[in-house]
């Protein structure tokens, strides 16, 4: 299928890598789509708005001009974070591979990382033998989708994240003199909802980074029977999505065709748009389970054609 162009940002990680925090992810990425010429309004406009809107104002405006730094030149913004100036590529299955393997492989341990690179290499060599055009499209679809899914942001991988020698290292950077930092939590252990219905936020001191260092030392528990965290319904339906996926993607692989291709990629695709926290997560999972038999009817409609015009 045509489209437009694609443009492809690590925007949550960026997000809490200079700001501390993944809700910064929205502004990041409007600054990013604006300097890109993506957006029907100024880059002055929208600063504009975040000024009326009163809300963390200066760090709002910071945001939004890092993400047009970002889209701008990807290197400096990489300089300045003190990383590798070249950008993530993933233009290719193998470039995606070898990114989300590195990224699981921290993310959790090595043997996690090879169940991700074997099923997408084992998918590879069943598309193969369709020999078809596009085929390598559908694959680096399931990379990049599976990678996501394995890689859902539990209480260790935040864990993980703010206990960074280099997140700390950063916030030096940003702030001058002696500060304290306050971390605003919703912890799923402990009860109340918020005016919205989501889980109650409450603020923890400076003290939460000795529990971030001694969680991270602890992601091996995740997925096992000892992991705390893991009998929640969220980390459940979490990880069910990625067997749920795998078994998808198995059901359709030996079926390509020229005529399915492009459904089976989107299908391939879908999964990738859930995305958030509690309740903003099962809203965007029941979207795509919405979807799901809609796509399911387009990648089974091109055969169903086929056998009623022979018949």
């Amino acid at each position: 299928m045509d489209g437009g162009e694609v443009f492809e940002l690590p925007a949550s990680r960026l997000a809490t890598e200079l700001t501390g925090d993944s809700i910064a992810t929205n502004i990041l990425m409007l600054g990013y789509a604006a300097q890109k010429g993506l957006l029907p309004l100024s880059s002055a406009s929208i600063e504009e708005a975040i000024r009326l809107n009163g809300t963390f104002v200066q760090g709002n405006l910071r945001t939004f001009n890092l993400g047009r730094l970002a889209a701008h030149d990807a290197g400096a913004l990489a300089t300045a974070l003190g990383g590798d100036a070249t950008p993530v590529r993933l233009d290719t299955t193998d470039e995606v591979l070898a990114s989300r393997t590195q990224l699981l492989t921290d993310y959790q341990n090595a043997a996690y990382a090879e169940r991700y690179s074997a099923f997408v290499q084992e998918i590879r060599r069943r598309v193969s033998v369709h020999s078809l055009p596009d085929g390598e499209a559908f694959v680096r679809a399931v990379a990049l989708t599976l990678g996501r899914l394995m890689a859902y942001k539990d209480e260790y991988e935040v864990a993980r994240l703010y206990a960074d020698d280099k997140f700390l290292q950063r916030i030096k950077q940003q702030f001058a003199g002696d500060f304290t930092m306050h971390f605003h939590l919703a912890p799923p252990m402990l009860p109340g909802r918020d005016a919205s219905g989501r889980p109650k936020k409450r603020q923890f001191g400076p003290w939460v980074m000795s529990v971030y260092k001694l969680l991270r030392r602890m992601k091996g528990l995740r997925g096992t029977p000892f992991d705390p965290f893991g009998y929640f319904p969220e980390r459940r339906l979490e990880r069910r999505l990625i067997q749920e996926y795998r078994a998808l993607i198995e059901s359709l692989v030996d079926r390509l065709d020229l005529d399915n291709l492009a459904a089976a990629i989107e299908l391939a695709r879908a999964a990738s748009d859930i995305a958030g926290y509690g309740p903003v997560k099962a809203a965007s999972v029941e979207r795509y389970l919405a979807r799901l038999p809609v796509l399911l009817q387009e990648f089974e409609q091109p055969r169903t054609e086929r056998i009623l015009a022979v018949g």
